[in-house]
Formats: C-alpha cells, structure tokens, sequence
C-alpha cells in the first residue's frame, strides 16, 4: 500500500485510495503548517499507480524539487519526494503499492489485511472484530456475536479501550451483467466429507443436484468437520427441531480446535469466502451465528465418511 514518510521527523503516513491533504480537519492528511492550502493537493490510486494532483495551491505542490502547474497531475512513484508548500519539507513516497485495508490506533499501532483482504482487529479479551469487502468499494464488520455493519473509509471504530481509525480501499462499480454461471442457493446444497483414519486428510464436497464441486483442500475444514459431527449428532440424539440443531458454544469450540489461538473468527470467514467462490447465494450465512456466543453450520444435508 502507499505510504509517505515525512523526512523531518520519520513519522509515517498510510494513503487511503483517495488522500486529501490539507490543514482542514476533513482532510486524510491533515498537515498544521500556514504554508499548507486548506486542500492543498490529492493522491490517488488509480488502478495502475499513484496520482498527485495539486488543487490550485497557493504555495504550490513540488514533486523531486519541481512545483507542479496549478491543477497539474503527475504520477508519482517510490521514493519521489514530494512538499507541499515549502519545498525544504518533504515527503518520501517509501511505498508505492496498490492500497490494501489497514487500521490505525490512537497510539499509532497499524494492523493491515491479509492478502485474502480480510482485516483482522483486536476486541475486548480474546474477542476479534473482522473486516472485509462485501462488495466493490463496500466494507462491513463482524463481531463474534454475529453484528454485522457497514463501514467506511475514514471512520473511526472503539474497541474495548482502543479507537482505530479504518483506512479502506474505494472504487467505482462497474456496470455489468449477472454472471451466466449457474449458483445455488444455499437451502439447496449438501456437504459431504471425507476423512482420513488420522484426519490429517479432510476433503469437503458442495453437492448440488448431479453436481458435485470438491474444495480446494484448507486448514478451515477441520472446523466445518467439527460443527457437522456436532449438527449430525444432535440429529441422531432426537434434537425435535431442525432450527436447535448443531448449536455450540464459540469458546468451546475455540478451545477445542484453537487452544489458546483466536483463529476462530478468521476461519469462519474463510469459510464463508470459499463457498462464495464455488457460486454459492447467501454464503454469509453458511455458518451461523446466535446470540449467547453460539455458532452452528448452516447446511443439514450432510455426509461424513470416515
């Protein structure tokens, strides 16, 4: 992701996809100086490489020492240096890479998404809050009591004790066509595993109709084991409604698989994600989420062969 160093004092500055820099407050660079124009300039990604544009400064925008035209772009590149209103204070542009999803605390600390795009914060305990992108340029979060909501480039979140300042990637959508591949609701799907003697093996098969897609083999599957055998033993012990089944409690569950790790949260979403990518509709709710801190998977037409 982008990032400008300001060479006088070292302090570090992460670029959203759309910076505005300026001394007004609203501004994502807010520098203090008089020498600075209110919007001053902008820094933008776009999709190939990091443009600056100088918003018809009154002290101009330098890049490597030459002070744009007014309303002038250019496309900047690592390890330009670049001033906004006095050229004696500079900026290094230390990283030039496409902007990803990070946080910044009050104190500075800074988390960033992996490379799945799956933003992973800190909560109150051993609790995680998750980020990622529902939807082009549209961000939401989740708690471990299953509140989703959506965020934006910009706000500011309280965890517990800590406020982190959210940094995310927007685009524009584009305008197109439903895809033609065929997608199956989730009512509609099966699951069917298979299981090593030493379950160091698990494959997992999405049934749907004469249709039969294997996953690519991952480190979450034992956790969509784990939660069938617990919905599929309930259903052997009479559990009366199918809506009761396969309910178990999130610290038992991350006890059991985790130990002290907090990978849970983690894994749930990537869960989530890999269903989506084999076209399934309504892959969120393909493992499900009760208040009281209870989770359960969302399929009941299962199959384990052991």
């Amino acid at each position: 992701m982008g990032q400008l160093k300001r060479l006088s004092s070292g302090k570090q500055y992460m670029l959203s996809s759309q910076s505005l820099v300026g001394r007004a407050r609203t501004c994502n660079l807010h520098l203090g100086e008089l020498w600075v124009s209110s919007q001053h300039a902008a820094l933008c990604w776009r999709g190939e490489g990091w443009e600056l544009r100088d918003l018809h400064s009154k002290n101009g925008t330098y890049v490597n020492q030459r002070r744009l035209q007014a309303g002038e772009s250019v496309w900047v590149f690592k390890d330009n240096q670049i001033a906004f209103g006095d050229v004696a204070d500079a900026f290094s542009l230390v990283a030039d890479a496409p902007p990803r999803a990070s946080a910044v605390r009050d104190d500075g600390a800074c988390v960033t998404a992996d490379e799945a795009g799956l933003l992973v914060l800190p909560g109150p305990g051993l609790s995680q809050v998750l980020l990622w992108e529902k939807a082009a340029g549209r961000w939401v979060q989740e708690t471990e009591d299953g509140d989703v909501g959506e965020v934006f480039d910009g706000e500011a979140i309280t965890l517990g004790d800590a406020r982190w300042c959210l940094v995310l990637p927007t685009v524009l959508e584009k305008t197109g066509l439903p895809s033609p591949e065929a997608t199956a609701p989730l009512s509609d799907i099966g699951l069917r595993f298979t299981v090593s003697p030493d379950e160091r093996f698990i494959g997992v098969d999405v049934l749907h109709g004469e249709r039969c897609v294997r996953l690519d083999e991952r480190a979450h599957h034992r956790l969509l084991l784990t939660l069938a055998r617990k919905r599929l033993a309930d259903r052997r012990q009479g559990q009366p409604s199918p809506a009761e089944e396969g309910w178990i409690a999130i610290d038992a569950l991350r006890e059991q698989l985790y130990g002290c790790a907090n990978n849970l949260n983690v894994d749930i979403h990537r869960a989530r994600r890999q269903l989506k990518e084999a076209d399934i509709v309504d892959a969120r709710r393909f493992i499900e989420r009760r208040r009281g801190a209870l989770v359960r998977l969302g399929v009941d037409r299962l199959e384990i062969i052991e």
